[in-house]
């Protein structure tokens, strides 16, 4: 029988070869309040949607990437999938900021798993 580690090994590996984009996403707290989310994971596909690398979007928060996020639906989807555990599926134009020269259209399917929100787009 496998181990628990073994098991989160296998999962970390069938994330990061999926033929879609995975994003694990930590909430940035103002005492009680949600602000922010920060990237804990990602994969190389979903870097490469987003135009940049694993690297350069670890640890840092959405707003940070795209500053025209910090009063948008996705942030307030992110809250309420938090909050309440419930899937949703938003789609739009994301990441105005980042990327104003190309139409960027996504369908973001968002879920909670333990103290973070994955997003698979």
């Amino acid at each position: 029988m496998k181990d628990k580690n073994d098991i989160n090994i296998e999962f970390d590996l069938l994330l990061q070869n999926l033929n879609q984009g995975y994003v694990a996403l930590e909430p940035i707290f103002d005492n009680d309040n949600i602000i922010d989310f920060k990237f804990i994971k990602i994969n190389d596909f979903g870097a490469k949607i987003l135009n940049t690398t694993v690297e350069n979007l670890l640890g840092k928060t959405l707003v940070e990437y795209d500053p025209s996020l910090k009063d948008r639906a996705l942030i307030k989807a992110l809250k309420e999938v938090f909050l309440s555990s419930k899937k949703r599926t938003i789609k739009g134009h994301f990441f105005k900021d980042t990327f104003p020269n190309i139409d960027l259209y996504l369908e973001l399917n968002i879920y909670k798993s333990l103290d973070f929100v994955i997003i698979l787009f």
